[in-house]
């Protein structure tokens, strides 16, 4: 009888635990070059002893992370002009002043 986790468990263990980690503090830490380097080896030798079934890049993590917070920042911009913009339309429309509460 096998114990332990089967290759798709460690491979969602270390994507929720470590790159969630990995991720969140690179984008928060601000690594330099050299860290970023020792990271990437780390990474490598995780997929290297099947901690992970694919290949990753800590570059590429970075990116996608960095795209995501830029999505996220426009959609609070597009959603507060919108609401901006329904606010002054109902204003106007009921005849009360922008600043008249």
């Amino acid at each position: 009888m096998r114990e332990g986790y089967g290759q798709d468990g460690l491979d969602l263990l270390f994507k929720a635990i470590v790159l969630s980690k990995l991720t969140y503090g690179l984008s928060i830490y601000g690594a330099s070059k050299a860290d970023l380097n020792i990271l990437e080896c780390f990474v490598k030798r995780c997929h290297k002893r099947h901690y992970i079934f694919h290949e990753l890049s800590i570059y590429n993590l970075l990116e996608k992370s960095d795209n995501i917070y830029i999505y996220i920042y426009i959609y609070i911009y597009i959603y507060l002009f919108i609401y901006l913009f329904i606010y002054l339309f109902i204003k106007l429309k009921t005849g009360l002043g922008i600043l008249d509460f």
